[in-house]
């Protein structure tokens, strides 16, 4: 079987290997954010000591990434908007805010500046594809935890984060190519004009651990023209916990960012046609997934639903391997 291949196993334990890379930042710089994090915290202080030990020669992928969750904004308070979504940070002195936004704002600076000691040799560049990944989630965990939480105060961090989120919230329309693609991305654009935000309060459909909560306040008052492919992407897997507000009102952005072939995991396809294919009426789970999809286009005026129509019809005459899932939808 595959999964015995030498090769194939040898390829899968050098990527689990590299969980336990070591991030290398520019010591100038890093020299910089130890000392403010040393002079801000008390010794023996647990959260300094954490950050630290990712700036030391003990640094690992795995554990700065662990770390960086822990910084990063409590998605269900945010969402809920009752009170101070992170009341634990009020007692944080100024210092200790601006040397925590200082280790922040570093690895926000991680893709093109951060070196790597690997403790694995990949073929064909896996290796470096891998870590230079690793590098760009890193920004996005920094990004978010200065957007959403550590900014109180006016650091370099978070006027980065800043900055990132607005080319990612307000980039030019995409520019679809291909045999009417263009023409079809005027009709959904058209098709969706006057369509209504969603409420604050209706952004998710799910309230199944912080994922949902994640996605519905990353979304919340964004307008769906100026998103990027980078932002939808990163939130790939948001039509399958938005409200039917909220994916009645976002969906035309994916629509158009995949006709102008945008290079992302998010499925747009799969997206509209899942409960209606004959694949999701089976098994034994308890859940009518055909009831669902229903709910959720139940709003969409007829207008909408015929571009949604015309999509489907050129993914279709496009894309082979999605046409029995997108006739049966049809």
């Amino acid at each position: 079987m595959f999964g015995e291949d030498p090769q194939y196993q040898a390829i899968a334990s050098g990527l689990l290997a590299l969980q336990r890379a070591r991030p290398v930042f520019p010591e100038g710089r890093a020299a910089a954010v130890r000392s403010a994090l040393a002079a801000a915290f008390p010794a023996g202080d647990e959260s300094a000591e954490a950050l630290l030990a990712e700036l030391g020669p003990g640094a690992r992928r795995d554990r700065l990434h662990r770390e960086l969750s822990r910084l990063g904004p409590d998605w269900v308070a945010l969402y809920s908007g009752e009170g101070d979504a992170h009341p634990a940070d009020a007692g944080l002195s100024e210092a200790q805010a601006r040397a925590t936004a200082a280790f922040l704002e570093l690895a926000f600076d991680a893709p093109g500046a951060v070196a790597w000691e690997s403790p694995a040799n990949l073929p064909h560049g896996m290796g470096e594809r891998e870590l230079a990944g690793a590098a760009e989630q890193f920004r996005w965990l920094a990004a978010q935890a200065l957007e959403w939480r550590f900014n109180r105060f006016d650091t370099a961090g978070l006027g980065k984060a800043r900055a990132f989120y607005a080319a990612l919230r307000e980039a030019p329309p995409p520019v679809p190519a291909g045999p009417g693609a263009a023409q079809l991305a005027e009709l959904i654009r058209h098709a969706f004009a006057a369509t209504p935000a969603p409420a604050p309060g209706d952004m998710t459909g799910s309230v199944q651990g912080t994922e949902p909560f994640e996605y519905a306040v990353e979304f919340r008052g964004r307008d769906w023209r100026g998103l990027s492919a980078a932002f939808l992407g990163r939130h790939s897997a948001a039509l399958s916990f938005f409200s039917p507000a909220a994916f009645r009102y976002f969906i035309p952005a994916y629509l158009i960012h995949h006709l102008a072939g945008a290079q992302w995991n998010a499925d747009p396809v799969f997206a509209l046609t899942h409960g209606f294919s004959a694949d999701d009426k089976g098994g034994d789970e308890d859940f009518d997934w055909e009831a669902v999809a229903r709910r959720k286009f139940a709003a969409f005026l007829p207008h909408e639903r015929a571009a949604i129509a015309a999509f489907l019809a050129h993914c279709d005459a496009h894309d082979p391997f999605e046409q029995p899932r997108i006739r049966e939808a049809l």
